[in-house]
């Protein structure tokens, strides 16, 4: 891939987790390693669509996977890495 379209997707996934809310539910997911929407409104005290609304984007940048067990969707990081980068920005000096 060249620099140019890594820049791009870099700028996309960054967008995406640019919301208090997302982060959240990114260390949520790193914490427990998956999590259904039920167990994240629970977590975050939000409505369960507007978690819906932000795994969904999640999901399309490929920051979560999800899979279905019945009834219920159940949601994982794609990849771990990224929590070390938002903890380190989250506990830097400029935050």
């Amino acid at each position: 891939m060249a620099v140019a379209q890594k820049l791009t997707k870099t700028t996309i996934l960054l967008g995406t987790v640019a919301h208090p809310t997302r982060l959240r539910i990114m260390l949520l997911l790193n914490e427990h390693n998956e999590l259904s929407v039920s167990a994240l409104t629970k977590h975050l005290g939000k409505n369960h669509s507007s978690i819906s609304h932000d795994l969904t984007g999640m999901r399309t940048n490929g920051l979560v996977k999800s899979r279905r067990e019945l009834r219920k969707v159940f949601y994982s990081l794609t990849e771990p890495t990224w929590i070390g980068c938002i903890k380190t920005f989250i506990n830097s000096r400029i935050v």
